[in-house]
């Protein structure tokens, strides 16, 4: 069920944009089974955010921080765990991959995100 009062809120907040792809087998002419990508929706407003682990991790060379990042977006697409997600928001474009469980909730859901693609 959809609480339209909630979706109305939550989409007051979206100041992005973004392309959903996703992979899928496709038989060729000669039979062959290829991996086919293809464009399931286009300029759908959304938001990222972004949530930083606890503490950074250090080895003897290199010292990484954690990073979630979480993709925001209206409850009546249907997103799912590898699809490739090419955001822009505030003037900056990248590429992600959906991972894990999409959260639904009432109004909107919520897609745990990896980087993808630097080179977006």
């Amino acid at each position: 069920m959809v609480i339209k009062g909630l979706e109305n809120a939550v989409k007051m907040l979206y100041n992005g944009k973004c392309c959903v792809y996703r992979t899928s087998m496709a038989e060729d002419e000669s039979g062959i089974s290829k991996a086919a990508v293809e464009k399931i929706y286009e300029n759908v407003m959304c938001r990222l955010s972004y949530e930083s682990g606890a503490s950074a991790k250090e080895t003897e060379t290199v010292t990484t921080a954690e990073q979630r990042i979480k993709l925001f977006i209206s409850a009546e697409y249907i997103i799912k765990s590898g699809d490739i997600i090419d955001v822009e928001q505030n003037g900056r474009k990248e590429r992600y991959k959906a991972c894990g469980r999409i959260r639904l909730y009432g109004g909107h859901q919520e897609a745990e995100l990896e980087i993808y693609d630097e080179s977006v």
